[in-house]
């Protein structure tokens, strides 16, 4: 990230994606201080660059993907079939995850 900062970039985007299989509620927190230790340390640079996202990949499992179809043979609970289903299925760890930030 230093390198590309020096380097002249304009802005440096970290995506991180949060519902991996073997992530924890432990985890992911040390995604989100990871997080805030960078953007700390480009703020005490003076420097605004830095923009990380921390956003769900699950449940969004691709309708006709071998995932969707079959979703416990790999290793997926799949919840909800249709998007109104999943947008109003955001429960359980993924608000908790939410509500400390």
């Amino acid at each position: 990230m230093d390198e590309a900062l020096d380097a002249g970039v304009q802005r440096l985007d970290l995506f991180f994606m949060v519902g991996l299989k073997m992530q924890t509620y432990e985890s992911v927190m040390e995604t989100v201080e990871y997080s805030r230790r960078m953007l700390k340390k480009m703020a005490d640079r003076g420097d605004n660059r830095l923009i990380p996202f921390i956003s769900p990949l699950a449940p969004f499992l691709d309708p006709g993907s071998r995932a969707f179809e079959e979703p416990e043979k790999h290793g997926y609970n799949l919840f909800a079939r249709t998007l109104r289903r999943t947008s109003s299925g955001f429960t359980g760890a993924f608000l908790e995850i939410c509500a400390k930030l």
